[in-house]
């Protein structure tokens, strides 16, 4: 389960007004350590607190596979061991 976002933009003010560390901060809202981190990172890597998608927005491996023999048998193409060979 997501923890609020009101508790995600509380921890990372604080720690942005430097009002402690990592572990401080975890402590005083009762948070684990690396989630701390993780939410600074966040912040930083995407100018938000919007927890993730499981795959981060990624198309699934499976898929990408699919579409790639898919479009490989309609483009004329031969799947070897060592690679595909286009006819």
């Amino acid at each position: 389960m997501a923890l609020s976002k009101d508790l995600r933009q509380r921890v990372v003010t604080a720690y942005h007004d430097g009002e402690g560390t990592y572990d401080e901060l975890a402590e005083r809202f009762d948070v684990n350590r690396n989630t701390v981190w993780s939410w600074v990172k966040l912040e930083k890597e995407t100018g938000s607190l919007e927890p993730r998608t499981a795959n981060n927005g990624r198309p699934k491996k499976l898929s990408d596979i699919r579409e790639l023999l898919r479009t490989t048998v309609v483009g004329g193409a031969r799947l070897q061991r060592s690679g595909l060979l286009l006819q």
